[in-house]
């Protein structure tokens, strides 16, 4: 699977260049209700393939899409090793994610019950 897709160049000025890119993450099991899609989604990525569009809107794969901005004499290498830096970072984020961790959980009165996906 894709993992670090580019949208588009932009020549923004003379000093000031950037990608419009987005990530697909790998989502953990245990976090995929939080990042369950309408099936009417659409991504950023107008040639995501069938299995693709399916493992976003199922909530197996989280996309973010981002900006990079870079000075024109950039290398090629150093932008990927940065896109490359920013995507580790979003996979750590979705895989730390602990919004729901208390999901459900709940007191009646007497004592508390733990929820949580």
């Amino acid at each position: 699977m894709k993992r670090i897709i580019i949208l588009e160049k932009k020549l923004s000025s003379a000093t000031q260049n950037s990608f419009n890119y987005l990530f697909w993450a790998d989502v953990p099991l245990t976090h995929q209700i939080k990042y369950i899609q309408p099936a009417t989604f659409v991504s950023a990525y107008v040639d995501a393939t069938t299995t693709e569009l399916n493992a976003l809107r199922t909530g197996t794969i989280a996309e973010r899409v981002d900006i990079l901005s870079f000075s024109p004499g950039e290398s090629v290498p150093s932008i990927k090793a940065t896109l490359v830096k920013r995507f580790n970072q979003f996979q750590s984020e979705v895989n730390g994610d602990e919004t729901w961790k208390f999901y459900g959980t709940f007191f009646d009165g007497t004592s508390w019950t733990m929820g949580g996906i």
